[in-house]
């Protein structure tokens, strides 16, 4: 009696720690964590810009990292840039998903207007932008801070206007991102016309 309860006893911490082990090696990753969204061109590029959120110059130690963030500021600005390209085009296509990964749940974009506008109004708003023709980045640079990024530069487009000519627009842009679930997430964006 004392070897089959001991047995049953073994067995079912093997199972308990099988089915655990994965949750306490990744508790950060979680694919459900929707990730908030940046503001396409088009009307929605006025919104692309935003304040800092309130927490975030706060230590940001809420969510294990399988990775430490990258410390390489030419690396992270190559990975930036890519994800600044990546995160046009999902705004263009009105790409929900792709913005649900790319943005933070605390992501807020600032207008130059002055609105603001969180994650889950965003991604309820947004629509597929017809006018952007094309786009390019200009004048980069990325400042580094542990877990937290910001990118300024310059976006240059070429939009299409009512009467159907290509007319060039110039945004300035702060962008600002945290090393979450072992990659760079958008928390915020501050968008201005270009002078």
């Amino acid at each position: 009696g004392c070897l089959a309860l001991l047995l049953i006893t073994i067995v079912g911490l093997i199972v308990t720690a099988k089915l655990l082990y994965p949750k306490i090696k990744k508790p950060g990753q979680n694919t459900n964590k929707a990730n908030v969204i940046r503001e396409s061109t088009n009307s929605n590029l006025n919104a692309n810009a935003s304040p800092e959120p309130a927490n975030l110059n706060a230590n940001d130690n809420s969510d294990w990292q399988l990775t430490p963030p990258p410390t390489d500021e030419s690396e992270v600005l190559a990975a930036l840039t890519d994800l600044e390209h990546e995160w046009t085009v999902a705004n263009i296509n009105a790409d929900k998903k792709k913005l649900e990964r790319i943005l933070g749940d605390d992501y807020v974009s600032t207008a130059a207007d002055g609105k603001t506008q969180g994650k889950a109004e965003y991604l309820r708003t947004i629509e597929r932008d017809t006018v952007i023709q094309k786009w390019e980045f200009d004048d980069l640079k990325v400042s580094l801070r542990g877990a937290r990024a910001s990118l300024t530069g310059v976006l240059r487009l070429e939009a299409k206007n009512e009467q159907g000519e290509v007319a060039p627009l110039a945004f300035a842009f702060t962008d600002k991102f945290v090393w979450r679930d072992d990659r760079w997430q958008a928390v915020s964006s501050v968008v201005k016309p270009a002078e």
